[in-house]
């Protein structure tokens, strides 16, 4: 029976609530309640705030090793006896370090003899080459997909070079014994 007649929760608002429970307060309750409710906020945003700082980046993998490095050797109390194991840690963060480097330096080598490669295909004579091996070979500098015509055109120059070389050891042969 009690299931058919509605609270007196239900007859108000959510506001409406609230303003009757704070009504029936004291003036020292309201200030009470107040100091709580900023005290709350204020943790609130100071806890948002220290994870803020203390959290790092998802992409930064060496900073991620540093930063568990720290907590492990943080949660330790005697050090003297993990010197091995800190060794160790060190060893693997420079490991780390050393290998990011070397991929940054690996990717701008990369980058420089792309460019200088670009550079040199500029110079070559465009009746050098057949249009369609231009277009293709300019797809592949540029990292483009290419299509199964590129490609085509692609194995024909190498064929082709091939071919070239072998004539330029002979060319190169005579030119030898012509300075003589």
């Amino acid at each position: 029976m009690d299931e058919k007649f509605m609270k007196i929760d239900d007859w108000f608002s959510q506001n409406e609530l609230h303003k009757l429970k704070i009504s029936d307060l004291s003036e020292e309750e309201r200030q009470e309640l107040k100091k709580n409710v900023i005290k709350t906020i204020i943790t609130d945003n100071t806890n948002e705030e220290t994870q803020d700082k203390n959290s790092v980046p998802e992409n930064d993998y060496f900073l991620k090793k540093v930063v568990e490095f720290n907590a492990w050797l943080n949660a330790r109390t005697y050090l003297k006896g993990d010197r091995t194991k800190i060794r160790t840690w060190i060893k693997n963060l420079y490991r780390i370090l050393d290998e990011e480097e070397s991929q940054i330096g690996r990717n701008s080598i990369q980058k420089a003899q792309k460019k200088d490669l670009i550079k040199k295909f500029r110079q070559i004579p465009p009746r050098l080459l057949e249009e369609k091996t231009r277009i293709a070979l300019n797809k592949k500098l540029e990292g483009k997909s290419l299509t199964s015509s590129n490609s085509y055109y692609l194995k024909k120059l190498k064929k082709r070079i091939k071919e070239k070389i072998k004539v330029l050891k002979y060319y190169l042969l005579l030119r030898e014994l012509l300075e003589l």
